[in-house]
Protein backbone atom coordinates (compact mmCIF):
# COMPACT_ATOMS: atom_id res chain seq x y z
CA UNK A 1 0.00 0.00 0.00
CA UNK A 2 2.98 2.04 0.72
CA UNK A 3 4.09 2.26 -2.70
CA UNK A 4 0.62 2.89 -4.13
CA UNK A 5 0.57 5.75 -1.82
CA UNK A 6 3.91 7.59 -2.90
CA UNK A 7 2.44 6.93 -6.81
CA UNK A 8 -0.85 8.69 -5.95
CA UNK A 9 1.45 11.95 -4.37
CA UNK A 10 3.72 12.01 -7.12
CA UNK A 11 0.58 12.04 -9.38
CA UNK A 12 -0.74 15.21 -7.57
CA UNK A 13 2.83 17.12 -8.07
CA UNK A 14 3.70 16.02 -4.42
CA UNK A 15 7.34 16.44 -3.90
CA UNK A 16 10.86 16.59 -2.23
CA UNK A 17 10.14 19.80 0.01
CA UNK A 18 6.32 20.34 -0.68
CA UNK A 19 4.31 21.94 2.56
CA UNK A 20 1.51 19.88 3.08
CA UNK A 21 -1.03 19.81 6.17
CA UNK A 22 -1.90 16.70 7.18
CA UNK A 23 -6.16 16.74 8.60
CA UNK A 24 -6.03 13.91 11.67
CA UNK A 25 -8.88 13.12 13.47
CA UNK A 26 -7.32 10.40 15.21
CA UNK A 27 -9.55 7.96 13.40
CA UNK A 28 -8.34 4.98 11.53
CA UNK A 29 -8.45 6.48 8.01
CA UNK A 30 -6.80 9.42 8.87
CA UNK A 31 -4.04 7.84 11.04
CA UNK A 32 -2.91 5.83 8.30
CA UNK A 33 -2.93 8.80 6.08
CA UNK A 34 -0.16 9.94 8.76
CA UNK A 35 1.71 6.92 8.75
CA UNK A 36 2.14 6.46 5.28
CA UNK A 37 3.50 10.59 4.71
CA UNK A 38 5.52 9.64 7.68
CA UNK A 39 7.16 6.50 5.74
CA UNK A 40 6.92 8.11 2.62
CA UNK A 41 9.75 8.42 0.44
CA UNK A 42 8.78 11.28 -1.51
CA UNK A 43 10.20 13.69 1.07
CA UNK A 44 7.45 16.55 1.36
CA UNK A 45 7.28 18.58 4.97
CA UNK A 46 4.55 17.59 6.93
CA UNK A 47 2.34 19.36 9.78
CA UNK A 48 -0.89 18.08 11.60
CA UNK A 49 -3.71 19.74 12.69
CA UNK A 50 -6.69 18.47 14.53
CA UNK A 51 -9.76 20.08 15.55
CA UNK A 52 -11.55 18.91 18.66
CA UNK A 53 -15.21 19.69 18.24
CA UNK A 54 -16.33 18.93 21.19
CA UNK A 55 -19.42 16.74 20.47
CA UNK A 56 -18.43 13.53 22.36
CA UNK A 57 -16.72 15.19 25.76
CA UNK A 58 -13.98 12.72 27.05
CA UNK A 59 -13.65 10.44 23.77
CA UNK A 60 -13.27 14.07 22.01
CA UNK A 61 -10.58 14.81 24.23
CA UNK A 62 -9.10 11.46 23.65
CA UNK A 63 -8.93 12.00 20.34
CA UNK A 64 -6.95 14.66 20.61
CA UNK A 65 -4.59 13.54 23.03
CA UNK A 66 -3.86 10.46 20.17
CA UNK A 67 -3.21 12.49 17.87
CA UNK A 68 -0.70 14.91 19.64
CA UNK A 69 0.94 11.91 21.08
CA UNK A 70 1.35 10.77 17.66
CA UNK A 71 2.64 14.40 16.44
CA UNK A 72 5.31 14.15 19.26
CA UNK A 73 6.59 10.82 18.66
CA UNK A 74 6.99 11.71 14.93
CA UNK A 75 8.86 14.76 15.98
CA UNK A 76 6.53 17.57 13.53
CA UNK A 77 4.15 20.42 14.36
CA UNK A 78 0.57 19.88 15.56
CA UNK A 79 -1.79 22.59 15.71
CA UNK A 80 -4.98 21.62 17.69
CA UNK A 81 -8.56 23.70 17.88
CA UNK A 82 -11.61 23.53 20.21
CA UNK A 83 -14.77 24.46 19.13
CA UNK A 84 -18.28 24.24 20.31
CA UNK A 85 -20.02 23.13 17.68
CA UNK A 86 -23.46 22.93 18.98
CA UNK A 87 -22.93 26.74 19.71
CA UNK A 88 -22.03 27.36 16.20
CA UNK A 89 -24.93 25.46 14.75
CA UNK A 90 -27.50 26.75 16.48
CA UNK A 91 -26.35 30.64 16.55
CA UNK A 92 -26.18 29.89 12.62
CA UNK A 93 -29.51 27.51 11.97
CA UNK A 94 -27.00 25.02 10.55
CA UNK A 95 -26.64 21.22 10.85
CA UNK A 96 -24.48 19.95 13.40
CA UNK A 97 -22.55 18.18 10.23
CA UNK A 98 -22.88 21.11 8.03
CA UNK A 99 -21.48 23.33 11.27
CA UNK A 100 -18.55 21.11 11.21
CA UNK A 101 -17.98 21.17 8.00
CA UNK A 102 -17.41 25.38 8.17
CA UNK A 103 -15.57 25.45 11.48
CA UNK A 104 -13.08 22.31 9.74
CA UNK A 105 -12.38 24.12 6.67
CA UNK A 106 -12.72 27.70 7.38
CA UNK A 107 -9.48 26.49 9.70
CA UNK A 108 -7.85 24.89 7.39
CA UNK A 109 -7.99 27.33 4.78
CA UNK A 110 -6.37 30.14 7.20
CA UNK A 111 -3.44 27.92 8.47
CA UNK A 112 -2.62 27.56 4.90
CA UNK A 113 -2.66 31.41 4.70
CA UNK A 114 -0.37 31.77 7.95
CA UNK A 115 1.88 28.79 7.58
CA UNK A 116 1.93 28.67 3.88
CA UNK A 117 1.09 24.93 3.38
CA UNK A 118 0.80 24.21 -0.58
CA UNK A 119 -1.72 21.53 0.43
CA UNK A 120 -4.04 19.92 2.80
CA UNK A 121 -4.62 16.33 2.92
CA UNK A 122 -8.15 15.09 3.59
CA UNK A 123 -8.31 11.23 4.60
CA UNK A 124 -11.80 9.84 2.27
CA UNK A 125 -11.22 6.65 0.78
CA UNK A 126 -13.13 4.75 -1.83
CA UNK A 127 -16.15 4.01 0.83
CA UNK A 128 -16.75 7.60 1.86
CA UNK A 129 -16.98 8.39 -2.22
CA UNK A 130 -19.41 5.87 -2.87
CA UNK A 131 -21.40 6.57 0.33
CA UNK A 132 -21.42 10.43 -1.46
CA UNK A 133 -22.83 8.90 -4.58
CA UNK A 134 -25.90 7.34 -2.74
CA UNK A 135 -26.49 10.10 -0.99
CA UNK A 136 -26.42 12.63 -3.69
CA UNK A 137 -28.83 10.43 -5.67
CA UNK A 138 -31.20 10.25 -2.45
CA UNK A 139 -31.40 14.17 -2.09
CA UNK A 140 -31.52 14.64 -6.16
CA UNK A 141 -28.23 15.40 -8.06
CA UNK A 142 -27.20 16.52 -11.67
CA UNK A 143 -24.26 14.54 -13.29
CA UNK A 144 -21.17 15.70 -11.28
CA UNK A 145 -23.04 14.34 -8.47
CA UNK A 146 -22.61 11.01 -9.85
CA UNK A 147 -19.17 11.36 -9.17
CA UNK A 148 -19.02 10.77 -6.01
CA UNK A 149 -15.68 12.72 -3.81
CA UNK A 150 -13.65 14.17 -6.35
CA UNK A 151 -9.74 13.59 -5.87
CA UNK A 152 -8.63 17.37 -5.58
CA UNK A 153 -10.68 20.25 -4.89
CA UNK A 154 -8.35 23.73 -4.87
CA UNK A 155 -5.55 23.35 -2.15
CA UNK A 156 -7.64 20.14 -0.51
CA UNK A 157 -6.22 16.65 -1.77
CA UNK A 158 -7.11 13.00 -1.52
CA UNK A 159 -4.75 10.62 -1.59
CA UNK A 160 -6.55 7.84 0.32
CA UNK A 161 -9.64 7.87 -2.39
CA UNK A 162 -8.84 4.86 -3.95
CA UNK A 163 -8.39 2.27 -1.31
CA UNK A 164 -11.32 0.99 0.13
CA UNK A 165 -11.76 1.35 4.12
CA UNK A 166 -11.22 -2.87 4.16
CA UNK A 167 -7.76 -2.25 2.87
CA UNK A 168 -7.06 0.75 5.08
CA UNK A 169 -7.68 -1.78 8.17
CA UNK A 170 -5.89 -4.40 6.51
CA UNK A 171 -3.15 -1.60 6.57
CA UNK A 172 -3.52 -0.41 10.55
CA UNK A 173 -3.93 -3.84 11.37
CA UNK A 174 -0.31 -4.71 9.65
CA UNK A 175 1.38 -1.93 10.88
CA UNK A 176 0.13 -1.83 14.46
CA UNK A 177 -1.19 1.75 13.48
CA UNK A 178 -2.99 3.49 16.90
CA UNK A 179 -5.93 4.94 16.25
CA UNK A 180 -9.52 5.41 17.72
CA UNK A 181 -12.75 4.31 16.78
CA UNK A 182 -15.78 7.18 16.68
CA UNK A 183 -19.26 5.63 18.23
CA UNK A 184 -21.20 7.25 16.14
CA UNK A 185 -19.81 6.15 13.04
CA UNK A 186 -21.24 2.39 13.69
CA UNK A 187 -25.12 4.59 14.73
CA UNK A 188 -27.53 5.10 12.37
CA UNK A 189 -28.82 8.03 13.58
CA UNK A 190 -27.38 10.27 10.21
CA UNK A 191 -28.57 9.00 6.57
CA UNK A 192 -24.29 8.19 5.25
CA UNK A 193 -24.40 5.80 8.35
CA UNK A 194 -27.55 4.12 7.46
CA UNK A 195 -26.05 3.87 3.73
CA UNK A 196 -22.80 2.42 5.39
CA UNK A 197 -23.99 0.46 8.08
CA UNK A 198 -27.36 -0.67 6.32
CA UNK A 199 -27.66 -0.46 2.88
CA UNK A 200 -23.82 -1.38 1.72
CA UNK A 201 -24.22 -4.59 3.72
CA UNK A 202 -27.28 -5.49 1.59
CA UNK A 203 -25.75 -4.43 -1.70
CA UNK A 204 -22.59 -6.31 -1.02
CA UNK A 205 -24.78 -9.91 -0.66
CA UNK A 206 -26.00 -8.71 -4.00
CA UNK A 207 -22.43 -7.93 -5.67
CA UNK A 208 -19.47 -8.31 -3.64
CA UNK A 209 -17.50 -6.17 -5.49
CA UNK A 210 -20.26 -3.63 -6.11
CA UNK A 211 -17.38 -0.80 -4.60
CA UNK A 212 -14.98 -1.47 -7.87
CA UNK A 213 -17.55 -1.23 -9.91
CA UNK A 214 -18.94 1.78 -8.36
CA UNK A 215 -15.36 3.80 -8.55
CA UNK A 216 -15.10 2.78 -12.20
CA UNK A 217 -18.33 4.08 -12.74
CA UNK A 218 -17.54 7.43 -10.81
CA UNK A 219 -14.35 8.10 -13.41
CA UNK A 220 -16.45 7.79 -16.15
CA UNK A 221 -19.28 10.25 -14.02
CA UNK A 222 -16.49 12.36 -13.32
CA UNK A 223 -15.08 12.37 -17.20
CA UNK A 224 -18.59 12.95 -18.72
CA UNK A 225 -19.21 15.43 -16.43
CA UNK A 226 -15.93 17.60 -17.44
CA UNK A 227 -16.91 17.21 -21.07
CA UNK A 228 -20.44 18.37 -20.13
CA UNK A 229 -19.25 21.50 -18.21
CA UNK A 230 -16.73 22.03 -21.57
CA UNK A 231 -19.76 22.40 -23.74
CA UNK A 232 -21.80 24.18 -21.24
CA UNK A 233 -19.05 26.87 -21.40
CA UNK A 234 -19.00 26.91 -24.96
CA UNK A 235 -22.80 27.32 -25.44
CA UNK A 236 -23.32 29.44 -22.30
CA UNK A 237 -22.43 33.16 -24.26
CA UNK A 238 -25.28 32.45 -26.60
CA UNK A 239 -28.02 31.89 -23.57
CA UNK A 240 -27.03 34.65 -21.52
CA UNK A 241 -25.93 38.35 -21.52
CA UNK A 242 -23.70 39.15 -18.81
CA UNK A 243 -23.28 42.66 -16.56
CA UNK A 244 -21.64 44.63 -19.11
CA UNK A 245 -21.83 48.79 -19.11
CA UNK A 246 -24.69 49.99 -17.60
CA UNK A 247 -26.58 47.06 -16.12
CA UNK A 248 -25.46 44.90 -13.64
CA UNK A 249 -28.55 42.14 -14.26
CA UNK A 250 -27.87 39.31 -16.46
CA UNK A 251 -30.47 38.41 -19.20
CA UNK A 252 -31.48 34.80 -20.13
CA UNK A 253 -31.82 34.89 -24.33
CA UNK A 254 -35.62 33.11 -24.09
CA UNK A 255 -35.61 32.67 -28.24
CA UNK A 256 -31.78 30.84 -27.97
CA UNK A 257 -33.03 28.26 -25.42
CA UNK A 258 -35.87 27.39 -26.93
CA UNK A 259 -34.60 26.69 -30.00
CA UNK A 260 -31.85 24.34 -28.45
CA UNK A 261 -32.68 20.83 -28.20
CA UNK A 262 -31.47 20.22 -24.77
CA UNK A 263 -33.00 23.60 -23.72
CA UNK A 264 -34.57 22.34 -20.13
CA UNK A 265 -30.82 21.18 -19.52
CA UNK A 266 -29.13 24.19 -20.47
CA UNK A 267 -31.64 26.52 -18.48
CA UNK A 268 -31.10 24.35 -15.19
CA UNK A 269 -27.47 24.80 -15.60
CA UNK A 270 -27.98 28.74 -16.07
CA UNK A 271 -30.06 29.08 -13.37
CA UNK A 272 -28.56 26.70 -10.40
CA UNK A 273 -25.84 29.59 -10.64
CA UNK A 274 -28.47 31.73 -9.10
CA UNK A 275 -29.70 29.46 -6.56
CA UNK A 276 -32.74 27.97 -8.52
CA UNK A 277 -33.83 25.04 -7.59
CA UNK A 278 -35.42 22.02 -10.12
CA UNK A 279 -38.98 22.88 -9.11
CA UNK A 280 -38.36 26.63 -10.19
CA UNK A 281 -36.41 25.85 -13.10
CA UNK A 282 -39.84 24.17 -14.25
CA UNK A 283 -41.88 26.72 -13.49
CA UNK A 284 -39.36 29.05 -15.19
CA UNK A 285 -39.50 26.55 -18.57
CA UNK A 286 -43.51 26.85 -18.53
CA UNK A 287 -42.95 30.46 -18.17
CA UNK A 288 -41.04 31.27 -21.52
CA UNK A 289 -44.01 31.51 -23.72
CA UNK A 290 -46.25 33.36 -21.26
CA UNK A 291 -47.09 36.64 -20.98
CA UNK A 292 -44.25 39.81 -19.25
CA UNK A 293 -44.40 40.30 -15.74
CA UNK A 294 -43.73 36.38 -14.27
CA UNK A 295 -41.37 36.66 -11.29
CA UNK A 296 -39.46 33.94 -9.61
CA UNK A 297 -37.11 34.22 -6.89
CA UNK A 298 -34.42 31.98 -5.38
CA UNK A 299 -32.70 32.69 -2.40
CA UNK A 300 -30.30 35.11 -3.70
CA UNK A 301 -31.70 36.16 -6.88
CA UNK A 302 -34.88 37.18 -8.57
CA UNK A 303 -35.92 36.63 -12.05
CA UNK A 304 -38.34 38.63 -14.25
CA UNK A 305 -39.87 38.05 -17.81
CA UNK A 306 -40.14 41.05 -19.55
CA UNK A 307 -40.77 39.86 -23.23
CA UNK A 308 -37.94 37.84 -24.94
CA UNK A 309 -35.36 37.62 -22.09
CA UNK A 310 -35.21 36.75 -18.66
CA UNK A 311 -33.89 38.97 -16.29
CA UNK A 312 -32.16 38.37 -12.91
CA UNK A 313 -31.46 40.60 -10.15
CA UNK A 314 -29.45 39.88 -7.02
CA UNK A 315 -31.73 40.35 -3.91
CA UNK A 316 -29.20 42.16 -1.83
CA UNK A 317 -27.82 45.28 -3.50
CA UNK A 318 -25.71 47.57 -1.95
CA UNK A 319 -27.05 48.81 1.68
CA UNK A 320 -26.35 52.44 0.33
CA UNK A 321 -29.10 51.04 -2.46
CA UNK A 322 -31.40 49.72 0.96
CA UNK A 323 -31.25 53.18 2.74
CA UNK A 324 -33.95 55.01 3.25
CA UNK A 325 -32.62 58.40 2.74
CA UNK A 326 -28.81 58.71 1.16
CA UNK A 327 -27.26 61.93 1.30
CA UNK A 328 -24.96 63.47 -1.87
CA UNK A 329 -22.69 65.99 -0.16
CA UNK A 330 -21.02 66.80 -3.52
CA UNK A 331 -20.65 65.55 -7.69
CA UNK A 332 -19.35 63.95 -8.98
CA UNK A 333 -21.34 61.02 -7.35
CA UNK A 334 -21.80 57.19 -8.12
CA UNK A 335 -24.53 55.04 -6.54
CA UNK A 336 -25.72 51.33 -7.33
CA UNK A 337 -29.62 50.69 -8.00
CA UNK A 338 -31.65 48.44 -9.54
CA UNK A 339 -29.45 46.61 -11.88
CA UNK A 340 -26.87 49.62 -12.91
CA UNK A 341 -24.10 51.33 -11.79
CA UNK A 342 -25.30 55.15 -11.84
CA UNK A 343 -23.27 58.19 -12.15
CA UNK A 344 -24.22 62.08 -11.06
CA UNK A 345 -21.71 64.52 -12.84
CA UNK A 346 -21.94 68.24 -13.15
CA UNK A 347 -19.71 67.89 -16.47
CA UNK A 348 -19.28 65.61 -19.43
CA UNK A 349 -15.72 65.55 -18.72
CA UNK A 350 -16.04 63.96 -15.50
CA UNK A 351 -17.57 60.69 -17.67
CA UNK A 352 -14.92 61.09 -20.52
CA UNK A 353 -12.13 63.59 -21.45
CA UNK A 354 -13.89 65.47 -24.71
CA UNK A 355 -16.93 63.40 -23.81
CA UNK A 356 -20.63 64.25 -25.40
CA UNK A 357 -24.07 64.33 -24.01
CA UNK A 358 -25.75 62.65 -26.92
CA UNK A 359 -23.30 60.25 -26.38
CA UNK A 360 -23.46 59.54 -22.79
CA UNK A 361 -25.54 56.29 -21.55
CA UNK A 362 -28.76 55.94 -19.72
CA UNK A 363 -26.92 55.72 -16.27
CA UNK A 364 -24.83 58.46 -17.10
CA UNK A 365 -26.21 62.13 -15.86
CA UNK A 366 -25.12 65.85 -16.55
CA UNK A 367 -26.83 68.03 -14.43
CA UNK A 368 -26.21 71.82 -13.61
CA UNK A 369 -24.58 72.62 -10.36
CA UNK A 370 -25.63 76.04 -10.51
CA UNK A 371 -28.80 74.99 -10.34
CA UNK A 372 -28.75 72.78 -7.58
CA UNK A 373 -28.18 73.66 -3.63
CA UNK A 374 -26.20 70.64 -1.86
CA UNK A 375 -26.22 68.24 0.04
CA UNK A 376 -28.81 66.81 -2.48
CA UNK A 377 -30.73 63.50 -1.10
CA UNK A 378 -31.34 60.29 -3.05
CA UNK A 379 -34.66 58.39 -1.92
CA UNK A 380 -37.20 56.04 -3.20
CA UNK A 381 -39.99 57.06 -5.36
CA UNK A 382 -42.86 58.14 -3.80
CA UNK A 383 -46.99 58.07 -4.50
CA UNK A 384 -47.70 61.56 -6.35
CA UNK A 385 -43.84 62.26 -7.25
CA UNK A 386 -43.69 64.52 -10.65
CA UNK A 387 -40.90 65.38 -12.57
CA UNK A 388 -40.06 66.92 -16.20
CA UNK A 389 -38.51 64.78 -18.51
CA UNK A 390 -35.58 66.14 -20.52
CA UNK A 391 -37.10 67.51 -23.48
CA UNK A 392 -40.71 67.62 -22.16
CA UNK A 393 -42.23 71.34 -21.32
CA UNK A 394 -44.93 69.90 -18.89
CA UNK A 395 -44.69 67.04 -15.50
CA UNK A 396 -45.20 63.66 -15.54
CA UNK A 397 -45.78 61.18 -13.16
CA UNK A 398 -42.50 59.22 -11.92
CA UNK A 399 -44.52 56.12 -12.26
CA UNK A 400 -46.41 56.62 -15.58
CA UNK A 401 -43.02 57.62 -16.74
CA UNK A 402 -41.59 53.74 -15.49
CA UNK A 403 -44.57 52.59 -17.15
CA UNK A 404 -44.01 53.71 -20.83
CA UNK A 405 -40.94 53.33 -20.77
CA UNK A 406 -41.49 49.42 -20.02
CA UNK A 407 -39.85 49.30 -16.82
CA UNK A 408 -40.19 46.63 -14.81
CA UNK A 409 -41.82 45.37 -11.07
CA UNK A 410 -38.02 44.93 -10.27
CA UNK A 411 -37.50 48.10 -11.35
CA UNK A 412 -40.57 50.56 -10.45
CA UNK A 413 -40.23 48.89 -7.08
CA UNK A 414 -37.20 49.73 -6.32
CA UNK A 415 -36.38 53.31 -8.47
CA UNK A 416 -34.47 55.84 -7.20
CA UNK A 417 -35.15 59.38 -7.50
CA UNK A 418 -32.53 62.12 -6.82
CA UNK A 419 -33.82 65.06 -4.82
CA UNK A 420 -33.19 69.12 -4.16
CA UNK A 421 -33.92 70.34 -1.38
CA UNK A 422 -35.40 73.93 -1.18
CA UNK A 423 -36.99 76.89 0.75
CA UNK A 424 -40.46 77.92 -0.50
CA UNK A 425 -40.54 81.76 -0.93
CA UNK A 426 -44.10 81.52 -0.87
CA UNK A 427 -44.73 79.62 2.64
CA UNK A 428 -41.19 79.40 3.97
CA UNK A 429 -41.76 75.36 3.96
CA UNK A 430 -38.84 73.11 2.73
CA UNK A 431 -40.31 71.71 -1.16
CA UNK A 432 -38.51 68.68 -3.34
CA UNK A 433 -37.35 69.20 -6.80
CA UNK A 434 -36.52 66.21 -8.22
CA UNK A 435 -33.44 66.12 -10.31
CA UNK A 436 -33.22 62.76 -11.94
CA UNK A 437 -34.63 59.57 -12.02
CA UNK A 438 -31.62 57.54 -11.23
CA UNK A 439 -30.65 55.90 -14.03
CA UNK A 440 -33.25 56.85 -16.46
CA UNK A 441 -33.32 60.45 -17.19
CA UNK A 442 -33.01 63.79 -15.58
CA UNK A 443 -35.19 66.61 -15.10
CA UNK A 444 -35.47 69.33 -17.50
CA UNK A 445 -34.81 71.89 -15.36
CA UNK A 446 -31.52 71.03 -14.16
CA UNK A 447 -29.96 69.99 -17.61
CA UNK A 448 -26.06 71.03 -17.95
Amino acid sequence: MQGSFDSNLEKYGIRRGTSVLLAVSGGMDSMCMANLCRYSMVGAKYEIAHMNFSLRGEESDADEALVRSFASDWGIRCHVRKVDTLAYASENGKSVEMAARELRYSWFAKLCDEFGFEHVFIAHNANDSAETLFLNLIRGTGLRGLSGIRPSNGRILRPLLGFSRRKIAEYAELNKVPYRDDRTNFETDYSRNKIRNVIFPEISKINPSFLKTLLRDMSYFNEASDILDDLYESKKAGFMSAPGGERLCFELKIDALAADRFCSYWLYRLLSEFSFNAAQVSKIENAMRSQSGKEFYSKTHYLVKDRNVFRIYPLQPSSEAHAEIVEVPSLPYAFENCGMKISVLSSPEQYESGADLRSLPRCVHVVSSEKLLFPLFIRSVRPGDRFRPLGMRGFKKVSDFLTDIKADRFEKENAKVLVCRKISPESSAMREEIVALLGYRIDDRFKY
